[in-house]
């Protein structure tokens, strides 16, 4: 399963829990029950689990409703996951370019026989040739390698946007201070690094809370939303600037690579058929 999979999964186990707290199950419980079943023992444990100990154990100590707080994880699990599959699909293209792109300079040997050279005799059978393989094996691992970079730069969203609005609109649904949900957030969550973007969302959603009078839970849920749409808009930008991204790879590294395995030997075989100097 990928992470996106995880991600739905996860807050389909997280719909059954609410089902069963609301029905009267302790939340502990209704965890277990849903994690020891045949659909959910995996997604649990994997897809969200340590959202949700975290968002349950933000609920049990400032005495939020644990039901809400589960409608509202499990939303934000399918929109990052709704985002992270559109990332996907913008990105299926350029991928399949990539891979299609590190072939060319197995097409150029090809390419060269089909004229009548004995390319893979001049690779194999001259130092020269031997030469131009190393450079061309070298050339085509970077261009791998820096490829796969880019396509993880573009496909990875970061922590989970929005988390830490969630977390403290959970905090402060149970009727704290909002230095009570600062600690609670600090004590169940430790130093885990918040996206830089989610802390200064907190900020001014904070400050536009007080400065309004109004209760501040239903604001930092809207932020969260706010938040991962703009971080699902953020990765399909990524995702097209990848298509001209992946030039640099094929001028820097696989042309070059084509040259070496499948123009030198040509000329090596045309050369030598002339002179036998070459060989």
């Amino acid at each position: 399963m990928t992470r996106t999979d995880d991600a739905l999964a996860a807050a389909r186990a997280l719909d059954r829990v609410a089902v069963l707290v609301s029905a009267g199950v302790p939340p502990s419980r209704a965890v277990a029950l849903v994690a020891g079943s045949g659909q959910g023992a995996r997604t649990v444990s994997s897809g969200g689990r340590p959202e949700i100990d975290g968002v349950l154990a933000v609920a049990a100590r400032t005495g939020a409703p644990v039901v809400p707080a589960l409608r509202a994880l499990a939303g934000s699990l399918r929109d990052r996951a709704a985002a992270e599959r559109a990332i996907r699909t913008a990105t299926a293209g350029p991928r399949a370019s990539a891979r299609v792109v590190l072939a060319l300079p197995a097409f150029g040997v090809l390419l060269g026989s089909a004229w009548g050279v004995d390319t893979v005799g001049v690779l194999t059978g001259t130092s020269v040739g031997w030469c131009c393989i190393l450079v061309a094996v070298a050339l085509v691992v970077v261009a791998a390698r820096w490829s796969r970079h880019l396509l993880a730069e573009a496909s990875d969203s970061g922590p989970a946007p929005g988390l830490l609005l969630e977390v403290w609109a959970v905090a402060l649904s149970g009727g704290g201070a909002w230095t009570d949900a600062a600690h609670t957030v600090e004590a169940v969550y430790g130093d885990r690094a918040w996206p830089d973007a989610d802390r200064e969302c907190l900020v001014e959603t904070l400050a536009l809370a007080d400065h309004a009078g109004v209760p501040a839970a239903g604001l930092l849920r809207a932020g969260a939303v706010d938040r991962r749409a703009d971080a699902a808009a953020e990765g399909l930008v990524r995702a097209e600037r990848l298509g001209v991204r992946l030039v640099l790879p094929l001028g820097v590294c696989v042309l070059p690579a084509f040259v070496s395995v499948g123009v030198v030997p040509v000329v090596l075989g045309i050369l030598s058929s002339t002179s036998t100097g070459l060989r």
